[in-house]
């Protein structure tokens, strides 16, 4: 032992000396120490976890395909055809629980942002771009799946509560619709979809896609809370935009004879009318004081003419910034819509010359473009509507309501749209509009 050593040895008391090895004496004798920046670790991949799921195996596996048989780049892939992919196919056609564990994977990966790792023999990046995961849940959504209440009260928590486009809202609301029209929904799912109509998150969507959701939603609690005043009678609700909610509020008042009548009726409209609905709508008007039906058939239209629009607070995420905030009106409810143009219809077989002065404001209201005027995502076929039915069904006075209005309005596809039944009366009966 050398001296240096044994120094070292007595300044801290040990006198009983210790067995050092070769390598350590030539470290310890050494005159500098090697820095630790110039350690280099070597990590062996080959040790790297590789216990995968199938699922997620399989999206590597879609996702590498796609890779190689597309021109794309990343951001891209989601533009390629997936049906040209094998292992695409291998999902596709997999048992309808292999698909929902699919989504469950995706869904959850995308949303909490995980990475996940894989033995790799190539050097390439192990994270799957977002929307081509995105593109996968909707190709799955769109697919024979076997969605439970569970399931769907998972899924709308997860997209309440994180931020939205994580994976697609419409498929899994035609999966909703689905479900609702075979299946009771249960009492967690009707309280999840209460929650999700109320969140914050719903705000993000366009307002376009933000009515198609609540519309679809709202129905779907309607018909599941089967809501009636009286055991005998089944009392239809429309949506609770401005206009149903005026609606509801009337029936709820009536008696269980106009109750059961009045909703027949409203639930017949909100469909395309046949010779078939026309009779079913006959019967319920004979059924009861046909004065009173006139009386409640204006109000409903005079309501719809003179309707104000509720205010909506909607977001867009800007990245790294606070939300751009922004108000818009919220429109009405396309079933909502529907109904209205079965008003028309009604309207012009009862032909109470009141109704032309509400149908002309309803049309110009149609073809506004200031916002808070217009009903919405198909305010213009509802316009078409109620210029068809003044030129058809309401004799001299509705085409001379037509002529004047041609005169006066400064909207241009309100004159197109009149010069063209002008043109098909002409050839057809000889009369021209203008």
């Amino acid at each position: 032992m050398s001296n240096k050593i044994r120094k070292i040895l007595s300044f801290f008391k040990i006198k009983k000396p210790f067995k050092i090895s070769e390598e350590e004496l030539v470290q310890i004798n050494s005159d500098t120490l090697t820095e630790e920046r110039g350690i280099i670790e070597i990590i062996d991949l080959d040790v790297i976890n590789t216990d995968i799921s199938q699922v997620e195996e399989l999206l590597f596996d879609i996702y590498e395909e796609a890779k190689m048989n597309s021109n794309y780049e990343d951001n891209d892939l989601y533009k390629i055809g997936f049906n040209s992919l094998e292992y695409y196919k291998k999902l596709i056609t997999s048992h309808p629980e292999i698909k929902k564990q699919f989504f469950y994977f995706i869904s959850r990966d995308i949303s909490k942002k995980e990475r996940s790792r894989r033995k790799k023999n190539i050097e390439t990046s192990l994270e799957v771009p977002e929307n081509f995961k995105l593109a996968l849940c909707q190709q799955v959504l769109n697919s024979k799946i076997r969605l439970s209440n569970t399931d769907f009260t998972h899924f709308f928590n997860l997209w309440k509560n994180t931020y939205p486009y994580y994976y697609p809202i419409r498929p899994l609301l035609r999966q909703l619709q689905k479900h609702a029209s075979n299946y009771k929904i249960s009492p967690e799912l009707n309280t999840c979809l209460h929650s999700f109509i109320r969140s914050k998150s719903i705000q993000y969507l366009p307002i376009k896609e933000y009515m198609e959701a609540k519309s679809i939603i709202h129905r779907i609690i309607l018909e599941n809370s089967k809501i009636s005043l009286v055991p005998s009678s089944y009392v239809f609700q429309l949506l609770p935009d401005p206009f149903g909610t005026h609606v509801n509020k009337l029936i709820s008042g009536m008696n269980e004879k106009y109750q059961h009548n009045f909703s027949k009726i409203l639930k017949l409209l909100c469909h395309r009318i046949n010779q078939t609905t026309v009779a079913q709508i006959d019967t319920c008007i004979s059924n009861i004081d046909e004065d009173k039906f006139d009386s409640f058939l204006y109000g409903i239209i005079r309501k719809a003419s003179y309707l104000r629009l509720r205010s909506v607070t909607l977001r867009n995420r800007v990245y790294n910034s606070k939300d751009n905030i922004y108000g818009a009106y919220e429109q009405i409810y396309i079933e909502n819509i529907n109904l209205i143009k079965g008003l028309m219809f009604i309207a012009s077989t009862r032909k109470n010359q009141k109704h032309i002065q509400l149908i002309t404001i309803i049309l110009e209201r149609c073809f506004s473009v200031t916002l808070g005027s217009n009903y919405g995502a198909t305010s213009r076929s509802l316009g078409i509507v109620c210029i068809k039915t003044l030129a058809y069904k309401f004799d001299i006075e509705g085409k001379n309501k037509l002529r004047e209005l041609y005169q006066k309005t400064n909207f241009k596809l309100i004159k197109k749209q009149i010069e063209k039944e002008s043109k098909i009366l002409e050839e057809t009966i000889g009369v021209s509009l203008l």
